[in-house]
């Protein structure tokens, strides 16, 4: 069953509020649930102000990352964050430009002392690979038919895997990849291969094709914008990180 986290920013008892509906897949640190199944993230904080900025009420979606993409298809969702462009996606969403993030860098895990199993691309045919349903990770890898991938629906699972043997790496952005590993205490156990995916690979907030808010479009392009360029955007992660006591990820 879908879950839904409503999150009243502010209220005003003259001026009702409209509401984005927010398809979100976890993936911490940017997009998380704390202690009290509170949902927070460097991302949700990112929200909370063109939530402010733009005086919305936010809906909050939660579900595997293909199935936002579903939501946002079928127009059940409005707003979507850290997507890839690809030519399938933009028949139904409309991406905000500019991106808010240039690089999300892409990292192989291994069990340790292997990390030289994967030293280049063509290492990877070898090898039986983890990966999220309905993720995009670098173009030649998402292309590849010919490489052996094993998808899950949480990225978690696969630390479980690696160790039982069931899968031989798993592919995660380097950030949360980090992030789950401390999580989970498995950094004695699993560490990155040699080879990784580093290249610029613009990040973007997208709008449902079929929302409502495509009315507002240009409202929200504009108030994007205005958060990347005056560097609010570096600030609001800045100090989510800092709070958090985490590094900031490479996202520029």
């Amino acid at each position: 069953m879908d879950q839904y986290t409503v999150i009243a920013l502010f209220h005003s008892p003259v001026f009702a509020k409209d509401v984005m509906k927010i398809a979100v897949s976890p993936n911490p640190p940017w997009k998380m649930q704390d202690e009290n199944e509170q949902f927070e993230g460097a991302e949700i904080e990112m929200f909370n102000y063109l939530a402010e900025k733009l005086n919305f009420e936010i809906q909050f979606k939660i579900a595997p990352f293909k199935r936002c993409l579903y939501y946002m298809e079928k127009g059940t969702a409005d707003m979507m964050v850290g997507i890839f462009k690809n030519p399938e996606r933009e028949i139904y969403i409309e991406y905000v430009e500019p991106p808010y993030k240039s690089r999300s860098d892409k990292s192989f895990y291994v069990l340790k002392g292997k990390k030289e199993m994967i030293r280049t691309y063509e290492d990877l045919y070898d090898l039986k690979i983890g990966m999220k349903n309905g993720v995009k990770y670098f173009p030649r890898f998402d292309a590849d038919t010919k490489v052996k991938k094993d998808t899950v629906n949480e990225n978690s699972l696969n630390i479980g895997k690696i160790l039982t043997g069931r899968i031989d790496t798993f592919v995660v952005t380097s950030d949360f990849g980090d992030y789950m590993l401390r999580q989970a205490g498995a950094t004695d156990k699993i560490e990155k291969a040699e080879f990784g995916y580093s290249k610029r690979n613009p990040v973007y907030i997208g709008i449902s094709k079929k929302s409502p808010w495509m009315n507002r479009v240009g409202e929200v392009k504009s108030a994007v914008r205005e958060m990347i360029e005056s560097g609010t955007l570096d600030r609001i992660f800045a100090d989510f990180f800092e709070k958090h006591n985490l590094p900031v990820p490479e996202y520029k």
